[in-house]
């Protein structure tokens, strides 16, 4: 008996197809994926659909594909992120006092939040930073953790503390990069009142339903 055929179906290995769509080098969908989300990072980041795309993006894709292929663009997604996480509370509130007459009765925008407060970015990157210690997305990942904390949240920890960036925070102590942990570790613990295990499991109950937890 012949074996029905699915229309559309490729005969392809799907790991094999994937490469061979996304390609590399200057002309290839993976450089431009990583061009066009590095570039608009920030935005992407506070929307709902938006979001998804740059964890996916930052991640390296599936199995890290996308990191094989196209290593500069995924570490220029994560430089993106990196630089909107670095930014002052102070250049927000300048921003939106700049704009307080266009947003007048149409209420709070999450485009003069910052990274770590917006709603949808700030599970993102807890997400995100969670990744770094998965098998398929840990290099990518663990690099993005890694430089986060160097570049952004290091000697910062006070300020972001009993703000919704507390999930990131949670997150950067089980992203897997060891160095990291230990650093965060120290500089949370002055901080944090309760057990840093206990404190960073009620932010971590629900990683896997997002959008369900505080």
């Amino acid at each position: 008996m012949a074996t029905e055929r699915v229309l559309g179906a490729s005969k392809k290995d799907a790991q094999v197809r994937r490469r061979e769509l996304l390609g590399s080098g200057p002309k290839s969908l993976s450089a431009k994926l990583t061009e066009v989300v590095a570039a608009e990072a920030s935005t992407l980041l506070r929307s709902p659909h938006g979001c998804e795309l740059v964890v996916e993006v930052a991640r390296g894709g599936e199995t890290g594909l996308l990191f094989e292929l196209e290593p500069e663009g995924v570490l220029a997604v994560h430089a993106a992120i990196v630089r909107d996480v670095a930014r002052s509370l102070e250049d927000f509130a300048s921003v939106a006092s700049t704009e307080d007459s266009d947003l007048a009765g149409k209420g709070p925008s999450s485009e003069y939040e910052h990274v770590l407060l917006s709603y949808h970015s700030s599970r993102a990157l807890r997400r995100l930073l969670l990744l770094a210690a998965e098998e398929h997305s840990a290099a990518a990942a663990a690099s993005l953790a890694a430089e986060l904390w160097a570049k952004a949240l290091k000697g910062h920890c006070e300020q972001w503390v009993n703000t919704h960036a507390e999930k990131v925070l949670a997150a950067l102590l089980h992203c897997g990069v060891q160095p990291v942990v230990a650093a965060v570790k120290r500089e949370l613990k002055p901080l944090v009142k309760q057990p840093l295990e206990e404190w960073a499991g009620r932010f971590l109950m629900h990683r896997g339903k997002e959008g369900v937890d505080g």
